[in-house]
């Protein structure tokens, strides 16, 4: 079961790389060939107190705050990471792993995933996509034109529909830690 779970997982990984570059002329797009995964580790997992003024002066696992972890029951962070052009950060839950990545090259417009629909969450416009074949589901938040946040979550037994509800609890948790841009 674990292998099962791990591969699900890294297949939501490549689909999450593959589906969330741009298409801006002059600028490199991520492909399923780049799932180069970087560790750029902070100092702490924790999330910080201040609040920072600007998306790309976030770290991503400061989108979810102590009590946002405790609420989804989350049992271990890893550090920040880059993966593609995003930085990300993953929670594992009992439920399943849920992971959040700051994209500043890249608004909603940037969503190249062919089934997202449109929605909102809180106050922002968003997207959502489910991934039948990796049993994982994306939720974009829009911050800006030009900017989003990817709320990707797998459910531990690969169900797309708790995933689903995953992804979109983890992004109204989310939502509300943002900043104006």
């Amino acid at each position: 079961m674990i292998s099962r779970v791990r591969a699900v997982i890294a297949t939501a990984a490549l689909a999450f790389i593959a589906s969330c570059g741009t298409s801006s002329p002059g600028e490199p797009v991520p492909g399923p060939n780049t799932a180069e995964r970087t560790s750029t580790q902070s100092t702490s997992a924790e999330p910080t107190t201040e609040r920072a003024t600007t998306l790309a002066d976030m770290s991503p696992c400061d989108l979810l705050t102590s009590d946002d972890r405790q609420t989804l029951g989350v049992t271990k962070v890893e550090g920040e990471a880059q993966t593609g052009s995003a930085r990300i950060c993953t929670a594992h839950t009992a439920a399943g792993t849920t992971s959040t990545g700051i994209r500043t090259n890249a608004g909603l417009d940037g969503v190249r995933a062919s089934n997202a629909t449109e929605t909102r969450v809180g106050s922002h416009d968003a997207k959502i996509a489910k991934n039948s074949a990796a049993g994982g589901c994306t939720v974009y938040i829009g911050v800006s034109d030009s900017s989003r946040v990817d709320v990707v979550s797998v459910d531990r037994q690969g169900d797309v529909e708790e995933s689903c509800a995953l992804a979109e609890r983890t992004a109204g948790l989310v939502e509300k830690n943002l900043p104006e841009s």
